[in-house]
């Protein structure tokens, strides 16, 4: 069969992407030829190809080798074999495309075998006499794979608005190589040898080079296009005209090399998807948009393809549609319309549906469609049926040798998680992207690929350190089989092999900085591979090959980046021994840590090793000697001599057949990266310094630069932060008002990226680095500024008036940064309780159980590895865990869009409404910059208070309170107490001294080291006394649960707790109950029901898991379950050591039993915030149920509270002697046996009579 009879088989073209021939009418024409024929197996070989199942394609193109066919018709296979693995590295439903030079391209070209291929066909022809029409064949074969090859580098090059000046020129270079002489050629011989349609095809690529020119409006590629249209209308050719119609929408919707959607994708650089940065702005500068024009075209051209019985052709822009919808939706849900994004992503849904239907037995198409089928379910939750579809395109896509699809798939993915993690800050759902990207790579076989989503989904997992670690794990078992994948590649695979390893120690060190013991085995495990690749000599080659000039030997660079990185892991393992040590309060030994890491410093002069010096003096206060070091750390532009590696030119000469033009432009794009990189570590160098006028020196630098005002591309999700510390540098040095408009600037875009998000986790992530940065706490500044103005400032329309209102500002912008998280779950409360009870229990038991299987497994934190954790039990656990993330998912969009919408706002005036006559409210808030505290009272604020007491001297004074207290209660520990409770009330209560005077109660809000009975912010002031008020009457007066460890196995003994329980369930005619025989049913139903619960048992903390805390009772009874209650208690009291104490990680989780019961709507709460004495603890409670019964409602609990500890505070032994009595009498016996104390009393007898001179004002007794 000749050319013409094969394209009459296709409907006259080759390509599949024509829609000219339904493909069961090709499949009916092949079948009326003889199945043993040569040209029955050329069609199923090209037919195979066309559908996308490339494995079937080159088993028929393996058999037609083995049948004696004569040389003309050899050639002719040869030329198919050679189009066919063309079409199987580009599909033409794609425009995917990667540069020559990255990993992707390398491993197709090896895997597809195209230079053999190429070779192949290209010797075929010599000596061997081939007809006209055969030779325009083979003509076709070869400029169809040189169109389709280069098409994409023509657009690029073509269109104007192409950010990246060195590529485009580069592209102009290698398309100069490959002109359309050839392809102008065969079309024009195919008019003359009558086929039309080929030649239709053929000026259809030509145009498709002008779309760059054709979206700008012009006018040659406008020419161009009209004219193939009338010549489509001139001959009623339908689909000729739908397609004409889709090219040109294409063009309008997106340039031909990038779209985050994906309508066409091209890939530059050598790795792919996440860790292409460079595309973050051009994508954003691309984005899909409602085009109205676009949408009527893609219109027209259904109708025409509906005219033409078209229907893989109707799929074709159904697809387009669903891609158009799809974005939408992204767009909708940044601007926080989570109902407009709902409706957005079931109209993708629809379309998606209908271009499935349309492509059956179309492989290639039908993966693409499954791809944006996993994006939807990704944006939809359904996370689980995202993980399940990926996988599967991965493995269909290999088992029919299609897996350039895979690689579009899981790249494109990739992708998605940038944008949701960069612009969005959708941090868990870039996460499942990055997961789904996973999966398809495994199935498809490329353990590379699968190797660069593991470490995106790490880099995107950068504020959850424990998962990022588990990810690491991951990544290190599969550096070996990736490096293994380079294996026979000569010096080039030895040079990509080193790439590898160089990027994957980057993101791993990067995610391990913390954790000194996993840094360390990856560090092993890297100079291990290092060994094995010949890591140093690769890089002297690489070096070499690019002829870069640098003053030092190579030895030397090697060497500084060695020890950046072991600078690095020591700075990491310093930190985390001063928060441990922080955490057992011992402040010396805190500070000791940097003391001694400084003297290591001192000798050595590289820029990171006076970075870390000048970090380490900011944590011991040294704020004057950091100050003095910013010469050292700025740069020579702005005033320094600073000399950080990536601040340095190197420049590359380029040889060969390299335009210069090239050169320019990489030239020109690392300067301008360099400019930014200096200015913003400019910025952040003399703003911790706070060192005012050589920022204001910055600013100026910038602004001649033209890097002030920041231009879009700068524009991300963290522009807030430049913004925050450009306006502290105009603050400082007068200009309040500029200064004010960049805070404003900072706050609505921070707000408006947060309010869009969609889950809790990203909220909380995208306000975790604010409460210590310096955006709220300077606008509480510039406002309390305004209010000692004698005029108020104008901003555009906003007038606020007078300075009371700008102190009630001041506080809400404190007050902003304070809430978070807690207040977020506070507002999201009585939808929690909406859900169904046990999926959010079930959820966080299966995660957790996960994660403890998973650190067992493989030995993480320093554990040694257990085998007898079986794989399948951990697969098991894994598919449960999915599962119940999913059911829960799918019940929680609603609480979701609630705390989307929820834009904070403190209805200040109400909170000072709501306030006791006689309550004061002291509000403090602590940084490096000083103290602001205001005194809050019925009557509004009543005081503001600055001064130069920094966040790190009262946390010296605090922990070294709460050491002395958990050390010894000898005099000198009393001594030392009272100097430093001395000082605390000179910063926080001496300023206060008008308004004590008539106050009988104090609120204190507080902030950084200070933790005092307190509430966790305004917000949550406000919350409980809105519940307060609606509270209904509690059946139950009071609920006592107590466990004396009489038995030893769940503690030491405690006979004072039971004693003390004992006591308090006669004075109110109740009896106590052991936590062991108290279920979680019954638990619930009395801190709900009880007007008092008093919970004398310990429990369990888990900083690392935060809700999986819990109380020990007949089974553990979870922190989380105490949010869920809705609890009536006036006062709950938990009298077990530190159950006051409360913790917010970095991540925003609000840990400890105080917060969660407040959360639970109980009005007061009673904790220890340390380790106090149990015989003065009993006692203490007894008194203060005694206020409480004396006084009733007449007194509050504060006061009930406090007179009971001056009573104890007052008591001598005669004293102390006769309160243990009155607390033996009111024991009853047989109460006493029942609960399996009968010796109380004797106990107390025995305590009575032991009695010596006691020291009760001791705070270790109250």
């Amino acid at each position: 069969m000749e050319f013409d009879g094969i394209l009459d088989v296709f409907g006259g073209c080759l390509c599949p992407e024509e829609y000219r021939r339904s493909f069961n009418d090709i499949e009916q024409k092949i079948s009326e030829i003889d199945a043993n024929s040569d040209d029955h197996l050329l069609l199923r070989a090209i037919f195979a190809a066309m559908k996308g199942n490339f494995k079937a394609s080159d088993d028929y193109f393996e058999i037609l080798r083995t049948l004696g066919c004569s040389e003309a018709f050899r050639t002719r296979i040869r030329h198919y074999v050679f189009f066919c693995k063309q079409m199987a590295r580009h599909p033409p439903a794609l425009r995917f495309r990667e540069e020559m030079r990255s990993f992707t391209a390398i491993f197709n070209e090896t895997r597809l075998g195209i230079a053999a291929a190429t070779q192949d066909m290209q010797s075929s022809r010599e000596g061997v006499e081939l007809s006209p029409i055969q030779t325009l064949e083979c003509d076709i074969l070869e400029a169809l794979w040189r169109i389709g090859c280069f098409l994409p580098k023509f657009g690029r090059m073509n269109h104007p608005l192409y950010p990246n000046t060195a590529l485009a020129m580069r592209s102009r270079e290698i398309a100069n190589n490959c002109s359309f002489d050839s392809l102008r050629s065969s079309a024009n011989r195919a008019a003359v040898t009558g086929l039309h349609d080929l030649e239709r095809h053929c000026q259809n690529l030509a145009l498709e080079c002008h779309f760059g020119h054709h979206a700008c409006g012009r006018e040659d590629a406008k020419a161009a296009a009209e004219s193939l249209l009338a010549k489509c209308r001139e001959t009623h050719d339908r689909i000729g005209i739908a397609l004409s119609y889709i090219r040109r929408a294409d063009a309008l919707l997106s340039p031909p090399f990038t779209n985050p959607i994906a309508l066409n994708f091209i890939l530059d650089g050598m790795l792919s998807g996440w860790d292409v940065p460079e595309w973050d702005s051009v994508e954003a500068s691309f984005r899909l948009s409602s085009n109205e024009e676009a949408i009527q075209l893609y219109c027209s051209a259904m109708e025409e393809m509906g005219h033409a019985g078209s229907t893989r052709g109707q799929g074709l822009v159904y697809l387009r549609l669903a891609c158009i919808a799809e974005w939408k939706g992204l767009h909708n849900r940044e601007r926080g319309r989570l109902q407009s994004d709902n409706q957005n992503f079931e109209e993708a849904r629809r379309h998606l549906d209908l271009a499935r239907h349309c492509y059956q037995d179309d492989v290639t198409n039908s993966q693409i469609v499954a791809v944006h089928g996993v994006v939807l379910d990704i944006l939809s939750c359904k996370h689980l049926n995202a993980l399940q579809s990926a996988r599967r395109i991965g493995q269909d896509s290999a088992s029919h040798g299609n897996v350039v699809v895979a690689q579009f798939a899981g790249i494109f993915l990739l992708r998605l998680a940038r944008y949701l993690h960069q612009d969005l800050a959708a941090t868990e759902t870039a996460v499942v992207c990055c997961q789904c990207a996973r999966e398809c790579f495994r199935g498809a076989g490329e353990t590379f690929l699968e190797f660069q989503a593991v470490l995106s989904e790490i880099i995107a997992l950068e504020r959850s350190s424990e998962r990022a670690a588990i990810r690491c794990t991951e990544a290190q078992a599969l550096v070996k089989a990736t490096l293994g994948q380079f294996e026979g590649f000569g010096n080039l695979g030895r040079k990509l092999q080193s790439q590898i390893l160089l990027h994957a120690g980057k993101v791993i060190r990067g995610a391990l900085h913390a954790d000194y013991n996993r840094l360390e085995s990856w560090n092993r495990d890297f100079h291990k591979y290092e060994s094995e690749v010949g890591l140093y000599n690769t890089m002297r080659s690489v070096l070499s090959d690019s002829s870069i000039s640098t003053e030092r030997p190579l030895d030397d660079v090697v060497q500084n980046v060695q020890q950046g990185e072991e600078l690095q892991a020591r700075y990491a393992q310093v930190q985390q021994c001063y928060d441990r040590a922080l955490d057992r309060c011992e402040v010396t030994e805190a500070e000791n840590y940097w003391r001694e890491f400084l003297r290591e410093l001192n000798n050595r002069e590289e820029h990171l090793a006076c970075f870390m010096r000048f970090i380490s003096l900011l944590h011991l206060g040294k704020a004057a000697e950091a100050k003095d070091m910013l010469g050292s750390l700025l740069p020579p532009a702005y005033g320094g001599h600073g000399k950080r590696v990536d601040w340095q030119y190197t420049k590359y000469i380029w040889s060969g057949n390299d335009s210069q033009f090239f050169q320019e432009g990489l030239e020109q794009d690392r300067m301008a990266e360099i400019e930014w990189t200096q200015f913003e570590s400019s910025l952040h160098y003399v703003n911790l310094a706070a060192d005012w006028e050589r920022g204001k020196q910055v600013l100026e630098v910038a602004a001649r630069r033209r890097i002030l005002p920041l231009k879009p591309d700068k524009q991300g999700i963290l522009d807030w932060q430049i913004k925050s510390k450009v306006a502290a540098i105009h603050e400082h040095t007068g200009s309040h008002m500029r200064a004010f408009e960049e805070y404003s600037a900072a706050l609505d875009s921070l707000e408006r990226r947060i309010i869009g998000l969609s889950d809790v986790d990203s909220r909380q992530n995208a306000r975790s680095t604010i409460h210590t940065s310096v955006l709220y706490e300077g606008l509480a500044r510039t406002a309390l500024y305004f209010s000692q103005q004698s005029s108020s400032p104008m901003f555009g329309a906003t007038l606020i008036q007078g300075d009371a209102d700008w102190k009630a500002k001041a506080l809400e912008y404190l007050e902003r940064g304070r809430a978070r998280a807690l207040f977020d779950l506070l507002v999201a409360q009585r939808h929690l309780s909406e859900l169904d009870k046990d999926l959010l229990q079930q959820w966080c038991e299966k995660e957790y159980s996960l994660r403890k299987f998973l650190e067992a497994q493989k030995g993480i934190a320093g554990a040694p590895p257990r085998s007898d954790v079986p794989s399948a039990d951990v697969d098991e656990l894994k598919r449960e865990a999915a599962l119940a993330r999913s059911a829960l998912e799918s019940h929680a969009p609603e609480i979701a869009e609630v705390l989307a919408i929820n834009r904070f706002h403190l209805p200040v005036e109400e909170v000072f409404r709501q306030l006791q006559p006689r309550e004061l409210v002291i509000h403090t808030h602590l940084s490096r910059h000083g103290l602001i505290l205001f005194g809050i009272t019925q009557k509004g604020i009543n005081l503001v208070h600055r001064s130069e007491t920094r966040d790190i001297d009262v946390r010296r004074l605090a922990l070294s309170y709460n050491r002395c207290l958990r050390i010894s209660l000898d005099p000198l520990s009393r001594e030392k107490l009272a100097t430093i409770s001395a000082k605390l009330a000179d910063i926080l209560l001496v300023p206060c001294s008008n308004i004590l005077e008539d106050t009988d109660h104090i609120i204190f809000v507080r902030a950084a080291a200070l933790e005092v009975s307190e509430t966790p912010s305004l917000a949550v002031l406000h919350t409980l006394m809105q519940t307060a008020k609606n509270r209904a009457k509690a059946s139950n007066k009071i609920s006592i649960i107590a466990d004396p460890h009489r038995d030893g196995t769940r503690g030491d003994p405690a006979p004072m707790v039971g004693i003390g329980a004992l006591s308090l369930a006669s004075k109110y005619q109740t009896e106590a109950q052991n936590p062991q025989s108290v279920s979680s049913e019954a638990f619930r139903s009395q801190f709900q029901e009880s007007q008092i619960v008093h919970i004398s048992t310990h429990g369990t903390v888990f900083l690392d898991a935060p809700w999986q805390s819990s109380l020990v009772l007949q089974e553990e009874f979870k922190v989380m379950d105490l949010i869920r209650l809705q609890s009536k208690a006036s006062l709950i009291v938990f009298a077990a050591c530190v159950s006051g104490l409360g913790r917010t990680t970095s991540g925003n989780d609000v840990t400890g039993f105080s917060h969660a019961v407040l959360q639970s709507g109980a009005s007061a709460y009673i904790g220890a915030l340390r380790q106090v004495d149990s015989l003065a603890s009993m006692v203490l409670i007894h008194v203060f149920h005694k206020q409480l019964r004396s006084h009733g409602d007449a007194v509050s609990i504060a006061e009930c509270w406090r007179r009971a500890q001056a009573k104890l505070y007052r008591a001598n032994t005669a004293i102390f002697r006769d309160l243990l009595r009155e607390v033996r009498e009111s024991i009853d016996q047989e109460a006493a046996k029942a609960f399996g104390m009968p010796e109380a009393r004797d106990l107390l007898d025995d305590v009575i009579g032991d009695l010596e001179d006691e020291d009760f004002s001791h705070p270790g007794c109250y």
